[in-house]
């Protein structure tokens, strides 16, 4: 699978790292939150795990996607509005002569 300019083995990255202890031993709603964090943090391979976590124990893929993926980049989105916010190209040019 090709992510951005770099290539991932899901066969065998996501399966080793879908072995580590502690997500996968997790209930639905702290995993969930736990990806929330991971995807803030840009941790890409725990999200992998936490997604195909979710999956193995039943989840629709959009509900993964709705739940875990989507909800984790508005929260990053919100964020981001609050502390970096858009001013306009004449506020944050620098003055000419």
């Amino acid at each position: 699978m090709r992510i951005g300019s770099a290539w991932w083995n899901c066969e065998d990255t996501l399966h080793e790292r879908r072995r580590r202890p502690g997500s996968a031993s997790l209930p639905d709603d702290e995993l969930v939150t736990q990806m929330h964090e991971d995807l803030y943090d840009g941790m890409a391979p725990e999200i992998a795990e936490g997604t195909l976590l979710l999956l193995d124990r039943g989840w629709a893929p959009d509900r993964v996607l709705n739940d875990a993926l989507v909800e984790a980049m508005r929260i990053v989105g919100i964020d981001f509005r609050e502390r970096h916010p858009l001013r306009p190209a004449k506020c944050s040019s620098p003055p000419t002569r």
